[in-house]
């Protein structure tokens, strides 16, 4: 139960974030992704230490390899500026309905980048589930138009 409510929470707290995105209006979204990161990492550290304990920083950054660097990295540069900052950015240039359904993509880009860049084998149903929400995507962003230029 307890994954499941961090799950919906998750969800929530996005929701929150876009909204606070959409309504900051055109902004500098980099920036804004900047500044609104210096947040999450005082009640991340007060977690590791309440449920860790002091001595499991030390001892994580002890265990550093070149490979949690690489994923820091990705994490830091990638996903949070790239991928968030992208995304706001659109969020304050285009319709909702015209942005969030790009949000389906998010596990079929990270099945690829698995397979990618750490070798990991893809199945068959995950195959599947990336061709279904792909052709979702399609239609939802090219129906519209497809149907409009039909005859009547």
């Amino acid at each position: 139960l307890l994954p499941l409510l961090l799950t919906i929470a998750a969800a929530g707290c996005w929701g929150l974030g876009n909204m606070v995105g959409k309504a900051a209006g055109r902004i500098d979204m980099l920036g804004f992704v900047v500044w609104s990161a210096l947040i999450p990492p005082i009640p991340l550290l007060l977690a590791s230490l309440l449920l860790d304990g002091p001595g499991a920083i030390p001892l994580a950054l002890s265990h550093l390899t070149i490979k949690g660097i690489g994923s820091i990295a990705f994490m830091a540069y990638i996903a949070t500026l790239f991928g968030f900052g992208a995304w706001a950015w659109l969020l304050s240039r285009y319709n909702t309905g015209q942005v969030a359904p790009f949000a389906l993509f998010v596990p079929v880009a990270g099945i690829a980048g698995a397979a990618l860049f750490l070798g990991e084998a893809i199945t068959e149903v995950e195959i599947i589930g990336s061709v279904l929400v792909f052709g979702g995507l399609l239609i939802n962003v090219f129906g519209p138009r497809l149907r409009r230029r039909k005859p009547a």
